[in-house]
């Protein structure tokens, strides 16, 4: 960036504008006082533009919590699902036990009525 600085209107240009601002209808007098002229030159004319774009929009969090609930809920209901297979396997086993053990019973009762029978 630089700056200058310079009086206006120079001498030469005096004559000029005072003929201008007479053709509008405005005075001249005291001109270098009261009017001012800027220029503006761009270095380059390329422009930067910084722009901030969020990483995770608010749909795509929405869709990563409900990602992970569902992967969450679906591992409880596979959970839920062992369990309820356990208690079968368990209550099935339970009641194998209960026959043999019932089938046992009866046969050794079965075996000692037979040999007593024999034995009269």
């Amino acid at each position: 960036m630089t700056i200058s600085t310079t009086r206006w209107p120079a001498e030469n240009y005096e004559d000029l504008l005072e003929k201008i601002l007479k053709s509008k209808g405005l005075s001249y007098a005291n001109s270098r006082n009261s009017l001012l002229q800027i220029s503006i030159y761009f270095s380059s004319l390329y422009e930067e533009v910084t722009e901030e774009i969020p990483s995770i929009t608010f749909e795509s969090f929405l869709s990563n919590i409900g990602g992970s609930l569902g992967l969450w809920i679906g591992m409880s209901a596979i959970s839920i699902g062992e369990l309820l297979e356990l208690c079968f396997f368990l209550l099935r086993s339970m009641k194998r036990h209960k026959t043999v053990t019932e089938t046992q019973t009866n046969v050794i009762i079965n075996d000692t009525v037979e040999t007593t029978i024999i034995d009269l």
